[in-house]
């Protein structure tokens, strides 16, 4: 049975190639647009891996981490981001599986991926 995958980003071009490519991988994936919306979703499923933006418009990615965790969660979480301002440990301290900075290219994607999901 292939993994689920919850992958949440408010970049449309961006997020159907992170869906393409995750697919590819024989990934079953459903995508979000924004935190809130991934929340709605999240409660419906069973994720085993969580993919998100960390700012995104109507509830970024650490809104959701931490509304997840608190719910009592503990999907792996990995959080993309553009902002240098957000380091790795202040993503291990709430509770994030890696954080990946952007830019990246699709290997490096495809290799996260699978390293958290080989951990979990």
């Amino acid at each position: 049975m292939s993994k689920k995958i919850l992958l949440v980003e408010d970049e449309p071009d961006l997020r159907e190639l992170l869906k393409s490519e995750l697919e590819l991988a024989s990934y079953s994936v459903v995508a979000a647009s924004c935190g809130d919306e991934a929340y709605r979703i999240f409660l419906d499923h069973r994720f085993d891996l969580v993919i998100s933006d960390l700012r995104m418009n109507r509830g970024g990615g650490l809104q959701l981490l931490t509304r997840l965790r608190a719910d009592g969660h503990r999907t792996p979480f990995i959080l993309m981001s553009g902002y240098s301002d957000f380091e790795e440990a202040d993503a291990a301290k709430m509770g994030v599986s890696h954080l990946l900075h952007k830019p990246f290219t699709l290997d490096q994607f495809s290799r996260i991926v699978k390293e958290v999901l080989d951990h979990k």
